[in-house]
């Protein structure tokens, strides 16, 4: 019977062993092991509102905690006068991150890639004309927090190499400035 009760407990969410279950003479399921100590529980700071799992979570002054992603390993590749360029972007948070798009030498891909927390893969980031000048020096990575929708922006300069024939390839990814869009 009392095994009964505890499944209809754990079905409906609440402890499965109670006291009322205790019969003397037995021991308790929390008895039958070694009794370790339980940490008190975390009670919210006076003035700190309960976190919001559906939220970005904030830290203790409110601001928002923002996931991070990092952007390297920038590879391009020439083949005559088109040029390839990809970078290996990872999710450094413990979130659930979608890479939604990118702007690099002055193109705009759209991605919608999701990434699981710690995951790294290889995006293709510039496929295209060859540049002649090193004046498209911005880039970013548009990203989404999938708990709560909100979307950041990771700012970089681009690094060119200049190749012999005047032709300029991206080479590095530098900076990171995170932004709330």
């Amino acid at each position: 019977m009392v095994i009964v009760r505890g499944i209809t407990r754990f079905l409906a969410g609440e402890p499965v062993f109670q006291e009322s279950d205790e019969q003397p003479g037995r021991l308790s399921p929390r008895d039958a092991w070694p009794h370790q100590p339980q940490p008190p529980a975390q009670q919210p700071q006076a003035g700190t509102p309960p976190q919001d799992p559906t939220k970005t979570s904030v830290d203790e002054r409110g601001y928002k905690i923002i996931p991070e992603i990092g952007a390297g390993n920038l590879v391009t590749r020439r083949f005559g006068e088109r040029m390839v360029t990809t970078v290996w972007v990872t999710n450094e948070s413990d979130e659930i991150l979608r890479i939604d798009t990118t702007h690099v030498c002055g193109q705009n891909r759209v991605h919608n890639r999701q990434m699981a927390a710690r995951q790294r893969f290889e995006l293709l980031v510039y496929d295209g004309d060859v540049k002649k000048s090193a004046s498209n020096d911005d880039a970013h990575i548009d990203y989404r927090l999938m708990r709560s929708g909100d979307v950041f922006r990771v700012e970089y300069d681009v690094k060119y190499s200049r190749e012999a024939d005047g032709a300029f390839l991206p080479q590095e990814l530098h900076g990171d400035e995170i932004r709330d869009i």
